[in-house]
């Protein structure tokens, strides 16, 4: 009868083969410089060396990364953006759009975006988180955007548009504080105890003071002996 083996001992490196294996992969991880690749086999979670795969074949059944991040993206969206406010975009900042908006919004302006007017207007929906949010977000677009519903969105832009221009019409900037603040007390000297000896009372000392530079005087030229007052 063999010997049982010993639990604790160290089972010597298996010699490399080639094997072949059906993965589903889970991703890609970078440590130390070396690509690793994390998939489900045989009923288990394992790790490959990027640099040791041979060959790869992949199913008909394959992960799209691209069409499920659009679809994750999409999904976002619809769930962080739901309110719909239906605004007037001049054409100027309709072709500034993709460097102003996210790129949600910009795609909801082009799906949705009617006819323009006379003035080149175009009229579309854009979807926002809420009100709140909104408010201080459409002022950056500056003049070439109007809220025309809802109507509560409408009434806030309209008192935000109207409470910075009375402050810049008062031709006064804003008044300053009643009371500047003074100058800055001169720092107290600190003192330092320190047990006296024998056991008497503590002693204070104290505390050194930073030294200062100073600068250096350069002695007196005395005046040729012919110059000399006599």
């Amino acid at each position: 009868m063999e010997p049982a083996a010993d639990p604790g001992a160290i089972s010597p490196w298996a010699e490399p083969q080639e094997v072949e294996r059906e993965l589903d992969p889970y991703g890609l991880v970078l440590k130390a410089g070396v690509w690793h690749l994390v998939a489900a086999t045989e009923g288990a979670v394992r790790t490959y060396r990027v640099s040791s795969i041979l060959r790869l074949d992949i199913g008909e059944d394959g992960f799209d990364l691209a069409a499920h991040w659009r679809d994750y993206l999409d999904a976002h969206d619809a769930r962080r953006l739901r309110l719909q406010a239906s605004v007037r975009i001049a054409p100027v900042l309709l072709a500034a759009l993709p460097d102003r908006l996210d790129g949600a919004l910009v795609r909801a302006v082009e799906t949705s975006a009617g006819p323009p007017d006379a003035d080149g207007w175009v009229t579309a929906t854009v979807p926002l988180e809420s009100v709140g949010p909104a408010v201080p977000m459409l002022p950056s677009l500056g003049a070439g955007i109007e809220v025309l519903a809802p109507a509560e969105l409408r009434r806030e832009m309209a008192e935000t548009a109207a409470a910075v221009l009375d402050r810049y019409r008062s031709g006064a900037p804003a008044a300053a504080p009643a009371q500047l603040p003074g100058p800055l007390p001169a720092p107290r000297r600190r003192w330092l105890s320190a047990p006296g000896p024998g056991g008497a009372p503590p002693r204070r000392h104290r505390a050194p003071r930073p030294r200062r530079s100073r600068r250096r005087r350069t002695p007196a030229t005395a005046a040729p002996a012919d110059r000399r007052r006599r």
